[in-house]
């Protein structure tokens, strides 16, 4: 029953995403009982115990839900779903009907041309199969072979990589079952490294999964380095910005210090040569009220830290002449 459940949901050992982690990890628990049926799972419990936030928990649980083995139950949350031979059937049934129909999509955007070497393709296989003699195998397997070549040979030539701008450099020519392909190879060993020359992967059901597994890490790594590059970006064009703020900054500080110099000549000015003589009128009682004296401006402005301090080991008397 452990290893039906296994190929059902397709638990198979991925060291990618934490969440692909946690989910083979409460498969293989249900699976071989350590999770009976009914037992409650909770997010923040199962979050502490993997040492993972609640959003990788979350779309573990939530892979679990859309493979049958977890269910939601109201009030109760999600809790182990409990497994008969009639539910395993149905999960079988659910992803046959599945791929059945990625194959009818897959169809109806073929051309006609394609779905003809397609039907080719079917009928050598099966004139392969039903074969009863040596000879009438070997010509079968030398024309399966060659379709598969020439299939390849049309998928090169067709450059799908160059109509978009973001696409890896390669199409992939996926066969139904592993047994297609052996038996190209075994009329053409060098079939593989001849399809790579031509940007072209040759898959099966075994090697599609791992295939699509490893694009999508590859466009994740792609997008990581995307973002950094547009925060490489952000970063120089703020620091650019930054450094302009600065420099105006420098030029009100120095205006400031220049108007407050200019201000405080100009109170020196006035107490030495323009209020002892109005002063004066005051002692011969030609004005009223004595005219006040103007205090100069003392304080400084304030500077950036790196320009207020002087540098360590220089002489601070030094650095203010």
């Amino acid at each position: 029953m452990a290893e039906v459940l296994k190929v059902a949901v397709g638990a198979e050992d991925d060291g990618g995403l934490l969440s692909d982690r946690i989910r083979n990890a409460l498969t293989d628990e249900i699976a071989s009982g350590a999770l009976v049926a009914g037992s409650a799972l909770e997010e923040q419990q199962l979050a502490d115990r993997f040492g993972a936030s609640r959003t990788p928990v979350r779309e573990a649980l939530r892979q679990l839900v859309v493979s049958g083995l977890v269910e939601v139950r109201g009030r109760r949350g999600l809790v182990v779903a409990r497994m008969t031979p009639e539910r395993i059937m149905d999960m079988f049934e659910t992803s046959a009907e599945v791929e059945a129909m990625c194959v009818r999509l897959a169809t109806y955007r073929m051309t006609p041309l394609e779905r003809s070497h397609l039907i080719e393709l079917h009928e050598g296989s099966l004139a392969m199969v039903e074969a009863n003699d040596d000879d009438t195998r070997r010509v079968a397997l030398a024309r399966h072979a060659q379709h598969v070549e020439q299939r390849v040979r049309e998928l090169g030539q067709k450059s799908y990589w160059e109509q978009f701008e973001h696409s890896p450099e390669f199409a992939v020519l996926f066969l139904p079952g592993d047994q297609f392909l052996s038996a190209a190879l075994a009329e053409r060993p060098d079939l593989i490294e001849s399809a790579l020359k031509q940007r072209i992967i040759v898959t099966t059901p075994s090697t599609l999964m791992a295939l699509l597994k490893v694009i999508a890490y590859g466009w994740r790594q792609s997008r990581v380095t995307e973002n950094a590059r547009e925060i490489r970006k952000l970063g120089e064009d703020l620091h650019k910005r930054l450094t302009t703020f600065v420099s105006h900054l420098q030029k009100v500080s120095r205006s400031l210090g220049n108007a407050v110099d200019s201000f405080n000549a100009s109170v020196g000015s006035m107490e030495r040569n323009v209020l002892p003589q109005a002063r004066k009128f005051t002692e011969l009682g030609v004005a009223g009220d004595e005219v006040a004296s103007i205090d100069p401006i003392e304080q400084l402005v304030r500077l950036p830290a790196s320009e207020s301090k002087p540098p360590s080991g220089e002489n601070t008397d030094e650095t203010q002449n």
